[in-house]
């Protein structure tokens, strides 16, 4: 009875997360099965002035702030994507998305595994953060 009831009495929040999940391919939704959620109100995570948002994999656990700048979708899929690039994204294709990078990061200097993160919350957010939606990045993300 208690999950048919949470079923119906879902909060805003887990019915975004929801949402947004069922844009990513399944393989991707089944790395963070299980996972829970922490919102935090703050521009940065509360207690880390430098951070706005992380993933957990031991605590089965993604956090994410109210940023000024990222909208908390962009952090939440920016987060799977480090799942993504862990599990997903093996030597060969470590190495192709280095080489598209190189070509095509502009001034962003920041290492490969987190444009490849930004690249992926612009490719599956409902509103593209435009320096990191390159069309080159776009299509390597759809090919995962």
């Amino acid at each position: 009875m208690l999950n048919f009831r949470k079923f119906f009495n879902k909060s805003e929040e887990e019915k975004d997360i929801e949402s947004t999940l069922n844009k990513l391919p399944k393989h991707h939704r089944s790395l963070v099965d299980g996972y829970t959620y922490k919102f935090h109100n703050g521009n940065t995570l509360d207690g880390d002035s430098n951070h706005v948002g992380y993933m957990d994999p031991q605590k089965k656990e993604i956090a994410m702030a109210g940023s000024w700048k990222y909208p908390k979708e962009w952090i939440f899929l920016h987060e799977i994507a480090h799942r993504v690039w862990d599990n997903l994204v093996g030597e060969e294709k470590r190495k192709e998305w280095e080489e598209i990078v190189k070509d095509t990061k502009n001034k962003q200097n920041q290492s490969a595994d987190e444009l490849f993160c930004h690249a992926y919350a612009a490719n599956y957010s409902s509103h593209k953060i435009k320096i990191h939606h390159h069309p080159k990045w776009i299509e390597f993300i759809k090919n995962i």
